[in-house]
């Protein structure tokens, strides 16, 4: 499924509506909660039970360290469950039962008003009537605003035409599966390469009435949920056939994808981005493209390589540009993302919501990000006109050219894919400078970056310090050319305090698990010294064969 249909309720399958009583013993908010406790405490008992039988089992001492981590897990787990619980339960106590009663009288009224409505419309005049083709285009103008209780022709116009959109996308979809269904056949003399043209161009006619279906949708109407979540569905029909395709027939598919790609970007997989992070969750842009096309790994790879002939391209006719824009770079990162990252994250971040995080540095935020990114543009377009001019060496262009990408990198201007789009940069500044990219892409970042590089030492160097502090300081991207807004001080304080404790977090964490792991080695060490000494004839306890204090002869 592309996107996650919205929350609508269970369809009630009973003929009559459930009575006040059954409501009020179903929809208590005290049940919901404490069907959330049974449910925490099955879990945690269940774990103890079953923690007690793995003790018991392999004879391991209670005592022992490994048991009491588990124990302690285990308590983690329904400590936390707990405080969930009981923010769950402050929020829904909030809705009583009259509460309650009044929204659903309130539907019952609306939908009685609705209905009685409906009822009073007089019926539709069949247009080939006598009594129809009479009338003047003022008086059926007319009877339309008033049959219709308010509706204008013009809503009514994009009415129809939806209704139309609709039909057409049902029908679209209905041919793709007949097309599809056809298979190979000898009989016809039809080949899987003519039937994989056959369904390329029966899927482009789909996804082009999905896309005249989408233009045509006010998202701020009424009735748009529920013909987004039909396009959701029907979507979800193409990438079920897709599934089921042959690998000719994917390609196709694959391919009708990438030319849609805009359309898909903003139609689905943003709208899927939006409801996980309405449901607190967070998910990368990349991943959420390859779920919603349906990609396997190897589709993407061949997106990736097509992406990356097309970049060559451009980065080749920048080679003969007297500068370089912004407008440039952001190119740049939609030819090389395209159908892998959505479209509309291929402008630098503005929003005040996108800040991101790298490493243990953070991206400089949003606000500043645009003249922060315009401060590097200049000052490569300086070392451009510096190296014409013969007032920079060839080594000097190499070094220069490395600043700028991990100046790019540092800034982290776009929400997603910005390692690939700073080695692009570079990329693009080496070709001004004799080096030819090549149109093979290249999976070893380091390998493409030496290359690019010109195998310089010194600038590969630099190159590697910047990954080294984005991997070990907490930090932001700073420079003589650029300040910082004042009024982001305080939050770029908060930011750079944020990131430090992380960083020690993660350091502590790190520091745990090599103790964690310590523990786990000495506990099956301890465990396969007491199965020889056994095997042996010799019994003793574990904490004797902790301290290595027996070693018999003859045992290795």
């Amino acid at each position: 499924m592309p996107v996650p249909a919205p929350d609508s309720g269970q369809e009630n399958k009973q003929e009559k509506a459930p009575t006040p009583e059954k409501r009020e013993e179903t929809l208590t908010p005290e049940k919901v909660v404490d069907k959330g406790k049974e449910a925490v405490q099955v879990i945690t008992d269940g774990g103890k039970v079953k923690l007690l039988q793995i003790v018991k089992d392999k004879d391991i001492d209670p005592d022992d360290e490994v048991v009491q981590l588990a124990e302690e897990d285990l308590i983690e787990i329904e400590n936390e469950a707990g405080v969930a619980l009981g923010e769950l339960e402050e929020g829904v106590m909030k809705i009583s039962d009259d509460d309650l009663e009044e929204v659903l009288g309130d539907e019952k009224e609306l939908l009685k008003k609705n209905r009685k409505q409906t009822k009073e419309l007089p019926p539709p005049i069949p247009v080939s009537s006598e009594a129809a083709s009479k009338k003047s285009t003022q008086e059926m103008v007319a009877s339309s605003s008033t049959a219709e209780d308010g509706v204008t022709p013009e809503q009514k116009q994009n009415q129809e035409r939806l209704s139309s959109l609709r039909a057409s996308a049902r029908l679209s979809i209905d041919e793709l599966k007949q097309v599809l269904g056809k298979g190979e056949s000898p009989e016809t003399g039809t080949s899987e390469e003519e039937r994989a043209e056959q369904v390329k161009q029966s899927l482009v006619n789909t996804m082009g009435s999905f896309h005249d279906l989408f233009g045509q949708v006010d998202v701020l109407s009424p009735e748009s949920e529920e013909i987004l979540k039909e396009m959701n569905d029907n979507m979800s029909a193409v990438l079920d056939e897709k599934k089921k395709s042959s690998k000719i027939v994917s390609e196709a598919f694959s391919d009708v994808f990438h030319d849609f790609s805009e359309f898909i970007d903003e139609a689905f997989v943003m709208r899927y981005i939006e409801f996980q992070k309405k449901h607190g969750q967070t998910i990368m842009l990349e991943d959420a493209a390859q779920y919603i096309y349906g990609r396997t790994p190897e589709e993407i790879e061949n997106i990736k390589t097509k992406n990356r002939k097309a970049v060559v391209e451009r980065i080749k006719e920048m080679k003969d540009q007297l500068t370089v824009t912004l407008d440039d770079v952001e190119g740049l990162h939609a030819l090389n993302n395209k159908g892998i990252v959505p479209t509309q994250f291929s402008k630098v971040r503005s929003n005040p919501d996108e800040c991101v995080t790298f490493g243990s540095r953070f991206g400089i935020l949003p606000q500043d990000v645009e003249p922060a990114m315009q401060s590097v543009v200049d000052g490569m377009n300086h070392v451009f006109d510096a190296r014409a001019a013969g007032q920079m060496s060839r080594v000097s262009y190499e070094l220069a050219a490395a600043k700028v990408h991990n100046d790019i990198l540092d800034i982290h201007p776009f929400m997603d894919r910005n390692g690939s789009t700073s080695l692009l940069v570079l990329e693009m500044m080496m070709t001004r400078d004799g080096v030819k990219p090549s149109v093979k892409r290249e999976k070893d970042y380091y390998k493409h970056l030496r290359k690019t590089l010109r195998n310089n030492p010194a600038a590969v160097a630099v190159v590697g310090y910047e990954q080294y502090m984005i991997k070990n300081e907490p930090g932001h991207f700073q420079s003589e050319d650029f300040t910082p807004s004042e009024d982001l001080e305080q939050t770029y304080e908060l930011m750079m305090q944020l990131m430090t404790n992380r960083k020690k977090q993660r350091d502590q964490y790190k520091q745990e698990g090599k103790e964690r792991k310590k523990l786990r080695k000495s506990w099956k060490r301890k465990k396969n010294i007491k199965s020889v000494l056994s095997k042996a004839g010799i019994e003793t306890t574990s904490d004797e064969v902790y301290e290595g204090g027996i070693k018999p002869d003859g045992i290795e």
